[in-house]
């Protein structure tokens, strides 16, 4: 359970919205879904070396009141850095929060 002030940090959904581009293919823009405030728990990160350049990523839980309209094929906007959304626990029992586990660093 969490103390309502322990969710301090704001942080933006972001979904893609795809629109033709008139010959055939599509367009994707990125459109905020809300902005709400959540707990940032940084859960781990690592770097490593391919083809002579280094790659960091770092894996972060956050948590939110309960939200049934967020997807896995989202992203968190946060300290303008986009996290890509990996897994949506279901914790079962009353729905007060929910817990979102992201990844920054590596392509969606």
């Amino acid at each position: 359970m969490y103390d309502p002030g322990e969710l301090d940090q704001r942080i933006t959904f972001i979904s893609d919205s795809s629109v033709s581009d008139g010959m055939g293919g599509d367009v994707y823009t990125p459109v905020d879904v809300a902005t709400v405030f959540a707990k940032a728990i940084a859960k781990s990160g690592k770097e490593k070396e391919d083809y002579d350049r280094i790659n960091a990523t770092a894996n972060y839980t956050f948590v939110t009141h309960y939200r049934d309209d967020i997807t896995e094929a989202m992203r968190i906007k946060w300290l303008d850095v986009e996290y890509n959304i990996r897994s949506i626990p279901s914790l079962g029992g009353r729905k007060l929060y929910s817990h979102f586990e992201a990844e920054r660093g590596v392509p969606q």
